[in-house]
């Protein structure tokens, strides 16, 4: 049961994680597309949290697996 529950915990990782990136890409068309101004700094800045998020979230989700992975054999 141990070994399903690790592998359930790794899986969300990824998940939210290009969830993330897909946010990401909106907020990064929404800076292109806006006039600019003072308004989209903090788009922006959200974005890029967003973006550092997802990346950190894809690697240990890729980190976890590769872990579970070795503990298997």
């Amino acid at each position: 049961m141990s070994i399903l529950a690790n592998q359930m915990k790794s899986n969300w990782r990824p998940m939210v994680s290009v969830a993330l990136l897909w946010a990401v890409f909106a907020t990064l068309s929404h800076v292109r597309s806006s006039a600019g101004g003072a308004k989209v700094a903090p788009v922006s800045m959200r974005g890029f949290a967003r973006f550092a998020t997802g990346l950190w979230l894809f690697a240990d989700g890729v980190k976890r697996d590769v872990v579970a992975e070795l503990s298997r054999e």
